[in-house]
């Protein structure tokens, strides 16, 4: 009896396979640090335009603190600061020289 030989089945490789899995992790990994660098320029383009206002803020807070220290002095003579002082209900805290108001 002869027996015609049997083919052997077509052995398929896992190189490709893992080759195309390993180029969408690399991929995906490079778009994850491509947006992660890009929210941190905005965070710091951020922090740079709140250090700007922080610095203004200051600038007001102690204008307005001498203003109204101003106004408080000038109430004991001027009846229109009185209203002032009066109506805005400002008042000096005597731990702090800050004004409340």
């Amino acid at each position: 009896m002869s027996e015609t030989p049997q083919k052997n089945p077509r052995q398929f490789s896992a190189f490709w396979p893992l080759f195309i899995l390993l180029a969408t992790v690399v991929t995906l990994q490079a778009v994850s640090i491509q947006r992660t660098l890009n929210q941190r320029q905005q965070i710091e383009a951020n922090v740079k335009q709140l250090e700007k206002v922080e610095e203004e803020a200051k600038k007001v807070d102690t204008v307005l603190g001498a203003f109204s220290r101003d106004l408080l002095t000038l109430a004991s003579q001027n009846t229109n600061a009185q209203r002032i002082v009066t109506d805005f209900q400002i008042r000096q805290n005597a731990d702090t020289n800050a004004v409340d108001k």
